[in-house]
């Protein structure tokens, strides 16, 4: 009859049995004590002074930006290259010209032949019309075609280059046309009265064009 190995060996397969047991027990220990080393561990930080120049090379743990002056400078400076002035008639050249109208409508009777010619009519587009010329703005298609690229608006912008002469000057007619164009299309009106003040604008000289360069004016 053939004995079981435990009952012949009690004493050595209980000793296997504990030391199963303590080589779990061992590994558990060490397990949570690994855990609570990472868990509880002071991670070192170091601090950085500001506006200074870091000592070597950080590796950052969040996404982060700085201007780059530097840079910043030469993208001006290269996208000045590609643009040219802006220029507006100077305010008070626009104000004394309607300044004349007024004075015309009073004085002179001649607007008067036309039957369907009203004073206020007249009073009231020649107001509208001096708003118009204070916002228009001349520039060459160059510049124009830049401030679109940069999404700025060109509603009021025409593309015409004053002579730096400094004589009085006439706007060419398709200048004229053109301002005439935008305020047909701001305003709701009549085609006669329309052209009689234009009329009278067109025949006016300008003396002073009020000059600057495109990144120094209120677009």
């Amino acid at each position: 009859m053939t004995q079981d190995p435990k009952e012949r060996f009690p004493r050595a397969a209980r000793m296997g049995k504990d030391g199963l047991v303590w080589r779990l027990l061992v590994g558990l220990v060490c397990l949570l004590a690994l855990a609570a080393f990472l868990h509880f561990r002071e991670a070192s930080i170091e601090v950085l002074e500001v506006n200074t120049n870091a000592p070597r090379f950080i590796v950052s743990q969040v996404d982060f930006e700085f201007p780059d002056e530097e840079a910043t400078i030469i993208l001006k400076q290269e996208s000045q290259r590609d643009v040219g002035e802006i220029c507006k008639i100077d305010e008070r050249e626009i104000r004394d010209a309607r300044f004349e109208f007024e004075n015309y409508l009073i004085q002179q009777q001649e607007w008067k032949k036309e039957n369907s010619l009203t004073f206020d009519e007249l009073y009231k587009i020649a107001d509208s019309f001096e708003d118009l010329l204070v916002n228009i703005r001349f520039s060459d298609a160059k510049t124009l075609q830049k401030m679109k690229e940069h999404g700025l608006s060109t509603l009021y912008y025409l593309v015409y280059s004053p002579p730096l002469l400094d004589e009085l000057i006439t706007l060419p007619n398709n200048v004229w046309n053109a301002i005439k164009e935008i305020f047909w299309e701001e305003g709701n009106y009549r085609e006669l009265p329309l052209d009689y003040v234009v009329s009278f604008f067109e025949k006016k000289k300008v003396e002073d064009f009020r000059r600057f360069p495109y990144q120094k004016t209120d677009l």
